[in-house]
This record gives structure tokens, sequence and C-alpha cells, in this order.
């Protein structure tokens, strides 16, 4: 997990002398799923995953899968595997766009970003033996105004759930002596995410229906039933609501 003060380590894969490189986005060795079009301020999460092409060199077997995401004066951006186990062969990671970068003196440039992907591949000349040897590019759009819309990928879903609780209280009304009103009180900790932004949560309520055509079979249907959105209060990734 992340501190919140970590540096961006430098790799430079963009300079790395490779026995391959392949076209801009090519796919035949890597596949990038999750990023979305345009990257705003936050967390991005996204998997990675690698492929053994048809009539090409292939990856050495347990060849290191090493990247780097580059804006567009050549600075690095904070990214690194997550806390998330591979999924089917697929590691998850995230990209951070930081609104204080700590080791640049500017922010992250708006404009296209680029992944650079190297790993390692089997029946190479001698010189690029034992080392990567090929890279495979990506590109990407940051706008760090725009709205992060990444899905929310929590970093401790255990820790999360065993944080939450959930109590009711009964308060006076305001500008009333005698008449009291009912709040549910909601607070839960470990809100630190791998991906997507937290600034909303919903409060639903279980209600069921009985179909007309089904009714003899007591057929019953349950849906969930929006009743408001509210604004959390979020200090240190620990939240409360009433």
């Amino acid at each position: 997990m992340p501190l919140k003060n970590r540096f961006s380590q430098v790799i430079g894969l963009s300079s790395l002398d490779v026995y391959l490189e392949t076209p801009v986005g090519d796919n035949s060795y890597f596949d990038i799923e999750g990023l979305p079009e345009i990257l705003g301020y936050g967390k991005h999460a996204f998997r990675l995953s690698f492929k053994d092409p048809v009539n090409k060199p292939l990856l050495k077997n347990n060849s290191p899968i090493i990247f780097e995401f580059v804006d567009s004066r050549g600075e690095v951006i904070f990214s690194e595997l997550s806390d998330i186990p591979d999924l089917s062969g697929a590691a998850t990671a995230y990209i951070w766009i930081k609104k204080d970068p700590l080791r640049m003196a500017n922010e992250i440039a708006d404009g296209p970003i680029t992944l650079y992907v190297v790993g390692e591949l089997d029946g190479v000349p001698d010189a690029y033996k034992g080392r990567s040897n090929i890279r495979s590019s990506y590109t990407f759009n940051v706008r760090k105004n725009f709205p992060n819309t990444s899905p929310i990928v929590f970093y401790n879903i255990d820790g999360l759930k065993a944080s939450s609780s959930f109590s009711e209280s009964l308060e006076l009304d305001n500008g009333s002596s005698t008449y009291y009103r009912g709040y549910i009180n909601v607070s839960a900790s470990h809100l630190q995410t791998q991906g997507g932004n937290i600034k909303f949560a919903e409060s639903r309520n279980c209600v069921f229906t009985l179909l007309s055509s089904l009714m003899s079979h007591g057929a019953k249907i349950f849906f969930l039933l929006l009743l408001f959105i509210f604004l959390l209060d979020i200090y240190d990734k620990h939240c409360t609501y009433k």
C-alpha cells in the first residue's frame, strides 16, 4: 500500500536498448485493460497481461514485466502494482495523477502520456540475453480537471467490512422540545483506494413486490430503492455520516 508522500521511481524504459520495439498501441505481447480514455486527478486502476503471439519470438518463462508512465515533458508519473492478487494471469496495477508529484517541480502535464512496458524475449542474440529486450508503448490522455471516472477499487476490503458500523440514535428535532427524530449513523475506515475517487454514498432500502402472474406461486421480486445520495466527510480515509 503506497504512502501519501512516496516518490515515483524513475526507470528510464523509453531509452532502453531493446531487440524488438512494437508499434505504438500494438497488443501482440501485452494487453492493457481498464484505463479510461481521459485520466483526471486521482488513482486509476488497470489490468496488465501478456500473450504469446503466433509466428513471433515468445516471452521467456518467468520474464519480469516492468512498466512506466511518462508525461509529455518526459516526467515519470507514479504507478505501481496493486495489492490485489493476480486474476487469471492478469496483474492489477494503478497510475496516480497527483496534485503534488513531490519529485517534480511542476504538476503532471495535461495532454498525452505514454505507458512503456518491457519484458524479456527468448531466442534473441547474445547481446540482448538476460535483460529486458522487448518494449511496447501505449498512449493515453491526461486532463487533470476532468472527473475521475475510474471504478473504485479498495485496498483492504476485509478491513473496510470489519470497520463498518451502523447504529441508530434519537435526537430532538430542530426547534422542538418534544418531537424526536431517528437517525442512522454510518461509520467506516480503510477507505483508501487503488482506483477511483470516493466522494458520495447512496442510501437504499430493500423492498419487494409480487408479480401478479406468479402470485399463485408466491414469487417475490426484490429491488433496492434509492432514498438519497449524500456527500461523505472523509478524514484520513475514515468517514462518518448521520
